[in-house]
């Protein structure tokens, strides 16, 4: 699987700015790192039915890979600052990354003093205890994971989109809500959707709120009826990425219980 985003940023201007072209065709094909149309579209609707528009905001992505989130979130008007530590960027990838700062999360943060309107911690935290690609190697202790969202909660003002897994490998079913318990107290908590990560597993996304703004009832109503969440539920549950891993989970499961390295 590659790192880099299949598509170039005028099919995606294209494709997010052209009033003729639907860009929810074709979703369910799309090999794209973190599978990123649906999650940034995702976002874009939550963020506009409750901040009434979808543009003009500071955002930091965290653990951005390759910056995709952020490059369809910028192309609709925003302001992004995107990071990762490239840590498993096993391919080498992000070296040439233009826009992406890599940089740990910590040391980012202490490093300066920015503000931000929203924080996205897609496909991020669950590492921070139990390591990357889950080697048990934390990436941070218990009080430093409480000291980044003490700095996140009182640098961001509206709030953070966090995804935790839901079923997956490694993770006990318990996992998202004890850590939640854990490190979130002190935010009103929303569970958005659910997104796929480039495992193909799903994952709970979860919205962390510090301005207290409400929805608005009828812009998600409208978003709705037009079937967006139908939609990018289907191409989440559809794409090639997500299917590729279940099967090969499946077989890992069947050569463990038959005896087979």
């Amino acid at each position: 699987m590659r790192y880099l985003p299949e598509i170039d940023e005028k099919t995606l201007r294209d494709r997010l700015l052209n009033p003729d072209s639907d860009f929810l065709s074709g979703m369910e094909n799309q090999n794209y790192e973190r599978l990123g149309l649906d999650r940034a579209l995702l976002i874009a609707a939550d963020i506009l039915i409750r901040q009434g528009r979808c543009n003009g905001f500071s955002i930091l992505d965290v653990g951005c890979n390759s910056g995709l989130i952020g490059k369809v979130l910028e192309i609709l008007g925003n302001n992004i600052a995107a990071i990762d530590n490239g840590a498993v960027d096993t391919q080498g990838c992000y070296e040439s990354l233009s826009g992406v700062l890599k940089v740990d999360l910590f040391d980012y943060l202490t490093a300066n003093h920015s503000r931000w309107d929203f924080v996205l911690l897609l496909s991020v935290v669950h590492h921070w205890e139990s390591g990357y690609a889950m080697n048990g190697n934390a990436v941070y202790s218990e009080q430093r994971i409480h000291e980044i969202f003490d700095i996140l909660k009182q640098r961001t003002d509206y709030g953070i989109y966090m995804e935790l897994p839901l079923c997956e490998p490694g993770f006990s079913g318990d996992f998202s809500d004890d850590f939640m318990k854990k490190y979130c107290g002190g935010f009103q908590i929303f569970e958005i959707n659910r997104t796929i990560g480039t495992n193909g597993f799903q994952r709970r996304l979860f919205y962390l709120d510090i301005s207290g703004v409400n929805r608005n009832p009828l812009l998600e109503k409208i978003l709705r009826n037009a079937h967006l969440y139908e939609k990018l539920e289907s191409a989440r549950l559809n794409v090639s990425r997500a299917q590729y891993y279940h099967l090969e989970a499946e077989l890992q499961e069947v050569k463990k219980s038959a005896g087979i390295e």
